[in-house]
């Protein structure tokens, strides 16, 4: 493996490490039934994987996926999608039976694909939108979930950034595979002389990589041109407060508003 590959997977491993240890902002579910198999809580804003033991059980998982759902899509919309084939043999939810589980049949919105993939594509475009409230994708007889890539591509799609600290070279190849939703900030230290200070002080690496790391300093810095934002960190609470602001405004840019230009056309509309 080339060093930027090996630096850009290190990093990767480090921030789904960091990701899987925190602790999530859980919300308390209302009622019992198939919920309290959760402990009465879940997690919002995440992506659960919930499978059958076998084709037969398949409506047990059902009738335990939708209450969850419909707590989810309390304020929003339902998005149930499915493949051809596994409606055609396991049958289409029954609008009647949905209030049974709280959930309102006009609130569900089924979409019906040719195959797994499009299964994958349709729940990310959905979990962009401010209007549906739960995605449900049901996958058949695969046996192995959906995978680590398409994992995380869904959870980042349901709100939740990841954070890579990487060196340039990582940094280019994260722009070559994903550049419209990369943020890229690059951060300075003040001086070399408070950077070589600041390198001693950690005590986390002997002095003749300290030396090495100092030697390269001036041709990482040359790169910082090709970075989105530039950050002089002179002091760590005033540059994770810029950093936050960063992170903020990208959030608000035109482009990652979905449904934006519906929303202004239906303001302009009167309503």
């Amino acid at each position: 493996m080339t060093s930027p590959a090996a630096s850009t997977l290190a990093a990767l491993r480090r921030s789904l490490a960091a990701l899987e240890a925190a602790r999530l902002p859980r919300t308390r579910l209302p009622g019992g039934g198939p919920l309290r198999t959760c402990a009465g809580v879940a997690i919002a804003a995440a992506l659960h994987e919930i499978a059958a033991a076998r084709e037969s059980e398949l409506t047990a998982a059902t009738g335990f996926v939708l209450p969850l759902a419909a707590w989810a899509a309390s304020k929003g919309a339902m998005l149930w999608i499915a493949e051809e084939m596994a409606l055609n043999e396991n049958g289409a939810l029954y609008g009647p039976g949905l209030d049974a589980f709280g959930l309102p049949p006009e609130r569900l919105l089924r979409v019906a694909v040719a195959h797994e993939r499009d299964v994958l594509w349709a729940m990310e475009e959905g979990l962009r939108c401010r209007g549906v409230g739960a995605v449900i994708g049901e996958i058949r007889g695969t046996g192995r979930g959906i995978g680590l890539t398409a994992s995380r591509r869904l959870s980042l799609a349901a709100g939740r950034d990841v954070i890579f600290d990487i060196d340039w070279q990582g940094a280019q190849q994260l722009a070559e595979q994903a550049r419209d939703d990369l943020v890229s900030v690059f951060i300075l230290p003040p001086s070399t002389e408070e950077l070589d200070r600041r390198l001693h002080a950690r005590a986390q690496d002997p002095e003749e990589v300290v030396a090495q790391r100092m030697a390269k300093a001036g041709d990482e810095m040359s790169h910082w041109a090709e970075y989105d934002f530039i950050v002089v960190n002179r002091d760590v609470e005033d540059s994770v407060t810029r950093i936050r602001a960063i992170l903020a405004a990208e959030r608000l840019r035109r482009r990652r508003q979905i449904g934006l230009s519906d929303f202004v056309k239906r303001l302009q509309e009167g309503y």
